[in-house]
């Protein structure tokens, strides 16, 4: 790994601890279009882009990206929320079967601790596929 492959994932792990990205205003303000691309990358290969967005634009610095790179971010956001509302409703029709069935269930993890774990059901990435 390179140095500024190191930088770049210390960059996302500090814009994602409890210091946020206020914290880290300074540094993305400064960070060239190129880094940015370079930043939504490894947010969505780790699965953490759509809380990096939320966390910058908690903090207004959504504004201190690019345009387009903001655009992207949003539109991974939303594509995210609307992928997730899908899933939670095919989990209410399975666990509606099940229910009508008499069948006990228990919701362990995934989706069903998103809206309390996450705060927001967009926040939560989805499990990539095998």
């Amino acid at each position: 790994m390179t140095t500024a492959e190191r930088e770049l994932c210390r960059l996302l792990i500090d814009c994602l601890t409890t210091r946020g990205p206020d914290v880290e205003a300074p540094r993305l303000s400064r960070l060239p279009p190129e880094r940015w691309l370079a930043l939504q990358a490894l947010a969505t290969t780790q699965r953490v882009l759509p809380l990096l967005w939320h966390r910058l634009r908690q903090q207004g610095l959504d504004k201190t990206m690019p345009v387009k790179t903001a655009e992207a971010f949003r539109e991974a956001y939303r594509h995210n929320t609307v992928h997730n509302l899908l899933y939670v409703q095919e989990l209410q029709a399975v666990l509606a079967i099940l229910n009508a069935e008499n069948i006990p269930m228990i919701l362990l993890k995934g989706m069903a601790l998103a809206p309390s774990a996450y705060g927001a059901l967009g926040l939560r990435a989805p499990r990539q596929s095998p």
